[in-house]
């Protein structure tokens, strides 16, 4: 009898979900959402929100807890946290591509001759992408964002980096001014400044930690499914996946994702979701009004 017969023959199908029964097989709920190669070891409340889509059990945010901080690889990889005071808020942004983040991580030389990511972090949607880099020349970050974010997602309004050279010089000026982009530098050496970003940082080095720690030198195989756990996973910020927000479609998969927001408000990011579904609302009327030979008179 293989591992996952004898799974669901402890546990009881309940209101759409696994009911689970005992402790061990809590934990091994838990460890699905938390250690799945989609998952990247995320915190407690993304690891909550991934294990409740599938299953239920008493207990379970405080049983969440309990399992993260317990869980060894983890904690020696994050440390202790200090709390820092808070910097006065931006201006808020009210859609995608409006405010942009971006900064590099230097990682240890890939077997593919990589040492840099760049971590580009929209400020509506806390939408990821991640880019390897062999360098941080002027050049190579300049084809960077042209090649893999300006003429895959749009042009952005406004970029918000560091006073870091890669960034602020003419080349990137050029590109910036000939794409109307307005471009910010934030205050020097505060990180807050640019928090957005930088907590983002920490995240993405974190997960990298815990999925290639026997095999560090192959980091930039496994960033496509780390930027995929932090879009399809539910941001504690945007109560919402990412990926929802920034492109208008819902990611579900077996283990791992809310299908929607846990909570609603009036801020711009609700207005998004409900102009979203107007729109798919709108499009769906229309395709079943239109006349049958319509794609032939096309």
């Amino acid at each position: 009898m293989g591992f996952y017969t004898i799974f669901m023959s402890i546990v009881t199908v309940f209101s759409d979900k696994l009911w689970c029964q005992c402790s061990a097989v809590q934990r091994f709920a838990l460890r699905l959402a938390h250690c799945s190669p989609l998952a990247a070891h995320p915190g407690v409340f993304r690891t909550y929100t991934k294990a409740k889509q599938l299953f239920s059990f008493p207990n379970m945010l405080s049983r969440t807890k309990q399992f993260v901080q317990e869980y060894q690889e983890c904690q020696i990889r994050k440390g202790c946290t200090t709390k820092n005071e808070p910097l006065a808020s931006a201006p808020e942004v009210s859609h995608p591509l409006e405010r942009v983040s971006a900064d590099l991580i230097q990682l240890p030389r890939s077997t593919r001759r990589n040492l840099y990511v760049l971590v580009i972090v929209d400020h509506l949607s806390r939408f990821v992408e991640l880019i390897s880099l062999p360098d941080k020349k002027a050049h190579t970050i300049a084809e960077a964002f042209i090649d893999s974010y300006f003429t895959i997602y749009g042009i952005l309004l406004e970029l918000q980096t560091d006073g870091g050279g890669e960034f602020n010089n003419k080349l990137m000026s050029a590109v910036f001014k000939e794409l109307l982009i307005q471009f910010r530098i934030t205050v020097p050496y505060n990180p807050q400044a640019n928090g957005v970003v930088e907590r983002t940082n920490r995240v993405i080095k974190s997960a990298l930690s815990a999925i290639c720690a026997h095999h560090i030198r192959t980091w930039d195989d496994y960033l496509p499914q780390v930027r995929f756990a932090l879009n399809t996973s539910i941001h504690r910020t945007v109560i919402d996946q990412p990926l929802y927000l920034f492109t208008g479609h819902h990611v579900d998969i077996p283990v791992g994702l809310s299908k929607r927001p846990i909570d609603d408000d009036d801020s711009p990011r609700s207005m998004l979701r409900e102009n979203l579904e107007e729109a798919w609302k709108a499009a769906q009327e229309a395709s079943q009004v239109a006349p049958p030979n319509m794609d032939k008179r096309l």
